[in-house]
């Protein structure tokens, strides 16, 4: 036999209903502050990588082909070590880049948002060895850096997902049409992941409040059987650097 609730605990008082959206307004405000605080404590260290790491780094470098140019000792092991001291400097310089740009993407800033979302998915390509169709605009628009970073990691993050369901066959494509910016992701094969299903509804849940906040809608549907797909949109004019 089914429990079902009696008309008394099936139904929200008003004070009930209030509360709770008191409670939903609050915990989506905690989570606006936390991802402004994310977002800047970033933002904070790819600057300290980039100016004072950077700076330490391209020093050491100058320092040892310095030395590799001055030094009087004829030993070939003395001489491999400078050598290989100087490659390590070089391979942790480029490091450092990676670094900076996993945490905030120069192109975001100096160039825009396609650029940064061109560069990002053809890097994933790349090291996954994805076959991904990346459809973009080729004229940028002059947004917000709150919402440029917004939207790159609601890309990002959407784009993780059909990753982790193994998905081949994807097509990425924005579009600008009629006052809005339109993502949609999509894939022919693809499967549900297993044993992340609670990672998978957060980054949902993230993305889903990101573009809310920008006054827009998102949604995703995972394979029942082989499809799967990610559309976003939200109204340029709520995007745009004032």
């Amino acid at each position: 036999m089914l429990n079902t609730p009696d008309d008394s605990t099936a139904a929200e008082s008003p004070t009930s209903m209030s509360t709770s959206l008191r409670a939903r307004n609050q915990a989506g405000d905690l989570y606006d502050h936390l991802e402004t605080v994310s977002e800047a404590g970033k933002a904070q260290l790819a600057r300290t990588l980039h100016d004072e790491m950077g700076g330490l780094l391209v020093g050491a470098i100058m320092d040892l082909a310095w030395a590799e140019q001055h030094w009087d000792s004829k030993s070939a092991d003395a001489r491999e070590k400078l050598s290989r001291a100087r490659q390590s400097i070089g391979s942790a310089v480029d490091l450092k880049r990676k670094l900076v740009e996993r945490l905030r993407p120069s192109l975001l800033e100096n160039v825009g948002l396609f650029a940064a979302l061109r560069w990002h998915l053809k890097g994933v390509n790349d090291e996954i060895g994805s076959d991904c169709r990346i459809d973009l605009p080729d004229t940028e628009l002059h947004l917000s850096s709150e919402a440029a970073i917004m939207l790159f990691r609601s890309v990002q993050e959407a784009y993780g997902l059909f990753c982790a369901a193994q998905a081949t066959g994807v097509k990425v494509v924005v579009r600008t049409d009629h006052g809005r910016l339109n993502v949609r992701i999509e894939a022919a094969n693809a499967r549900r992941p297993h044993g992340n299903a609670h990672e998978s509804q957060h980054a949902l849940a993230a993305i889903r409040r990101r573009i809310l906040s920008l006054g827009g809608n998102s949604s995703m549907q995972y394979p029942e059987g082989d499809e799967m797909s990610f559309t976003a949109s939200v109204p340029i004019r709520n995007i745009l650097s004032k």
